[in-house]
């Protein structure tokens, strides 16, 4: 997956290069091979600079504890805002356990799918009680 994503952006920046470079000789106007060189490379760096930048603040990093709305599945209308420990595997984010503002933590199973940013995931905890999680970005932060 990420060499499709090496290659779109990579693809991206040789047309925006090209259509700079067209744009400005189409006038008479000629780039030095140091000038091309220059060019190629600041629209390159940012490129990916703005890609790795945009993956670093909306990216949800393994093993952090991060908030999650959870909604009981048999009253839609109660819901927690709760620290959760999140975990990555294979497929993708997963909950792994939500600590309680009085101490208590439920830990989950993962069976119904992977936790998705805003949308609303069917879990289950470890006393077989059904849940509905949705994933947040916002990173608890820890003292």
């Amino acid at each position: 997956m990420e060499w499709i994503l090496l290659f779109v952006i990579g693809s991206s920046c040789y047309v925006i290069f090209k259509f700079i470079v067209n744009y400005f000789e189409s006038d008479g106007t000629k780039f030095s091979n140091k000038i091309r060189l220059t060019l190629g490379w600041a629209i390159f760096l940012l490129a990916y600079g703005s890609y790795f930048y945009y993956e670093e603040t909306t990216s949800i990093k393994d093993e952090k504890i991060y908030y999650v709305n959870l909604f009981e599945k048999v009253d839609g209308q109660k819901n927690y805002r709760v620290p959760a420990k999140i975990y990555k595997d294979e497929d993708g984010y997963k909950l792994s356990e939500i600590y309680w503002s009085n101490g208590g933590k439920l830990t989950f199973y993962n069976d119904y799918g992977d936790l998705k940013l805003g949308e609303k995931v069917q879990v289950t905890d470890d006393k077989n009680k059904d849940w509905y999680a949705e994933l947040t970005k916002n990173e608890v932060k820890t003292k």
